[in-house]
């Protein structure tokens, strides 16, 4: 579509696609395979080179050439605006409505309807006969492509967004889907045997319209081109339509089966990090007992004891967590607090829970059912480990025991943060239905049968695949189980 006088013409300025395609093949050849990226750039720098050259022959012939070549514009106008949308997928966005992708993606679709005006333009040119035969198909094909864009736009525009919604589905502690890689290739293949349809009925189209004219048959241009018209607009329509229908399918059957694994690893993740973190807490009972039973065994005193217990309940507060808050024992049938609280007249450590859980353990570290702190009204978990007896005057051994308590703060802080793609809540709750922690602070310390259906708790003792689905709140839900240190 040259003018004719511009088809030998040369100017410095045609040259600038060459300078500029060389840096930006260099750019895109990270991306991309070298065959494709030698097509695009090749193919489009010499378009460039083209409409260049018949823009600058207008500019030196202007008073030889009436008709400004606006179909070289438009083509130029377009290939740059590619040259920005390939340059843009190039770079990581922060967020889709700063992605410069979505907008060149507009104004390209505005350059393809432009071409048809560029082409128009060109066609003014011929003579009257040809304008009078064409320009029935013309209007067909601006009716047509202006259509189909704007059809094309909307669809991949929602397109887009919907891509966007499922991505910030996946969490970004576990961003990557694993299957991929056959969602990319199927994709493909759908608009790979698309365009192969469209490409095969306009070359059906074309043919019979040929064998109308070699046969000399007459059919109305109206009526040619309202059966065009039609028949393109439905044929595109229901291949958009199942295609459409066909990629969401696949990105919805994939997001599921993302999300699935992604809150399965992020329930693991939180169960070793409380394991982790009450490890702490296992092993610094453990040091603790052993050393009061050495103590003990070398004859040390019970105010010696009693200062390395307050000694411990510091260094333990300063080195590793707040929320441990105090080593105590019950040496010899006396209460000893590493927090120097004074046990009222009366107080008998043998008669508490945690005293009685820790003589059931033989002498292993064994962390006590949690429970409901009288005094602070926080949920506190005891970490406790029995050593050696003593001698008692009846005949009957002391029973020592050596415990640590522990606030769950930092575990309702893990439960504050957990989520699967944003959507969620997290909880940690003992094997007797106990609520150590919630997302709503004032469920911890209730009973869970008090809150939920009474199989619930069942249902997740139960879970052998980390995943079970249930009714939670009177929805059917979704729960992501994993046990804590075997509880």
């Amino acid at each position: 579509m040259r003018h004719e006088s511009a088809q030998r013409y040369f100017h410095p300025v045609m040259l600038l696609p060459v300078v500029t395609g060389v840096p930006l093949f260099c750019l895109y050849i990270q991306y991309d395979g070298i065959l494709n990226n030698t097509w695009e750039v090749g193919i489009t720098t010499h378009t460039l080179i083209f409409c260049l050259q018949d823009l600058m022959s207008y500019r030196a012939k202007r008073g030889q050439r009436i008709v400004f070549p606006w179909f070289s514009m438009t083509a130029l106008l377009y290939i740059v605006t590619d040259y920005i949308l390939w340059t843009a997928s190039c770079f990581t966005w922060e967020k889709a409505l700063t992605d410069l992708y979505l907008y060149f993606s507009v104004i390209g679709c505005i350059c393809r309807i432009l071409l048809v005006y560029g082409a128009s333009k060109y066609y003014e040119l011929r003579e009257k006969d040809r304008i009078q035969r064409s320009v029935s198909e013309l209007g067909l094909q601006v009716a047509v492509q202006a259509i189909v864009t704007i059809l094309i736009l909307g669809i991949c525009t929602a397109g887009l967004f919907f891509a966007v919604m499922i991505r910030d589905s996946f969490s970004l502690r576990f961003p990557a889907i694993l299957n991929e890689d056959p969602i990319v290739s199927c994709l493909f293949s759908v608009s790979a045997v698309l365009i192969i349809l469209i490409l095969g009925l306009l070359y059906a189209m074309g043919s019979c319209y040929r064998r109308i004219l070699a046969e000399g048959m007459h059919m109305s241009v109206g009526r040619r081109s309202r059966i065009n018209f039609f028949f393109t607009i439905t044929v595109t329509l229901i291949l958009m339509a199942l295609a459409v229908a066909y990629n969401n399918t696949v990105l919805y059957r994939a997001s599921v089966v993302g999300m699935y694994e992604d809150g399965e690893e992020a329930i693991k993740a939180s169960a070793t990090d409380l394991e982790n973190y009450l490890t702490v807490a296992v092993t610094t009972v453990r040091v603790a007992a052993d050393s009061v039973d050495l103590m003990k065994q070398s004859g040390r005193s019970k105010q010696e004891i009693e200062q390395y217990i307050k000694d411990q309940t510091r260094r333990v507060a300063e080195q590793f967590d707040e929320n441990f808050t105090g080593l105590y024992a019950s040496i010899d049938g006396t209460y000893l607090d590493g927090l120097g609280w004074k046990p009222p007249a009366g107080y008998d450590p043998t008669g508490r829970d945690w005293y009685r859980t820790v003589l059931t353990a033989n002498g292993e570290v064994v962390i006590v059912s949690p429970y409901v702190d009288a005094q602070t009204g926080e949920v506190v978990i005891t970490v406790g480990k029995e050593i050696a007896d003593s001698p008692n005057d009846d005949g009957t051994p002391f029973r020592n025991v050596v415990c640590l308590d522990v606030i769950v703060g930092h575990i309702r802080e893990v439960i504050q943060t957990e989520n699967i793609a944003g959507k969620g809540y997290g909880m940690v709750v003992n094997e007797d239905g106990f609520i150590v922690a919630h997302r709503e602070e004032e469920k911890s310390g209730r009973f869970i049968d008090a809150l939920y259906d009474s199989d619930l708790l069942e249902k997740i003792k139960n879970a052998e695949e980390g995943r079970i689905t249930a009714k939670v709140d009177g929805e059917d839900c979704t729960l992501f189980v994993a046990p804590v240190m075997n509880q």
